[in-house]
């Protein structure tokens, strides 16, 4: 992949990425073809590989840059001082709650690029989606860290850690073996109060 360096060349770029992105909600992993980015775009083939070497670099570009887009998120979200007079019960359910919600919303892209990971022999791509989940439960560890009055556990770290993964987890299954909440058999709402409430009760922190 080459990153343009010119305004024009800046415009082709983000009109492949726009219509990829759209192809990948609307149709799923297999409607991101290069000849339905042309058809979409109307560029030509040449525009199109001039920044990419093939496909498969266009959807690792479009994978890295959702699974760093959400990096920054949770990093922003989940920042010390946002939560310096939160409870236990209070983070983890606010934190739940936004997983659950970003987790819907973008269903199409999680499953595709989740899809794109399985299948990608070197398996950095699933990696680089675990360097994610791990980095949010880091923040996790270092949110309950200074509230350890609040858990009754000997090992708060692992537990926090593991529960933090454990939520991930779940959701992924969702994802993949779920069409909405219908056949999920059970609503987002209650999703965040169980998910809430195995969390807490996993770190030793009474759930309110």
């Amino acid at each position: 992949m080459r990153l343009p360096r010119q305004a024009r060349s800046r415009a082709t770029f983000d009109q492949i990425l726009a219509a990829a992105e759209a192809l990948l909600r609307d149709e799923g992993l297999q409607g991101v073809t290069v000849q339905a980015i042309l058809e979409r775009t109307g560029i030509g083939a040449g525009s199109f590989y001039a920044r990419f070497d093939s496909h498969e670099a266009l959807l690792r570009f479009m994978a890295l840059r959702f699974w760093g887009e959400a990096e920054v998120g949770w990093a922003e979200f989940l920042r010390v001082d946002h939560w310096k007079s939160a409870s236990v019960p209070a983070i983890v359910h606010a934190f739940i709650g936004v997983l659950v919600r970003w987790n819907s919303k973008y269903a199409p892209e999680l499953k595709a690029h989740l899809s794109h990971a399985m299948a990608e022999a070197e398996g950095n791509l699933l990696d680089e989606m675990a360097d994610v989940e791990n980095t949010v439960a880091d923040y996790l560890v270092d949110l309950t860290a200074t509230r350890l009055d609040e858990i009754d556990t000997e090992d708060p770290e692992d537990r926090v850690r593991l529960a933090t993964l454990q939520v991930f987890s779940t959701l992924r299954s969702r994802i993949i073996f779920a069409r909405d909440e219908s056949t999920a058999g059970i609503s987002d709402k209650a999703l965040v109060q169980e998910l809430s409430r195995a969390f807490l009760l996993h770190i030793g922190a009474r759930p309110t």
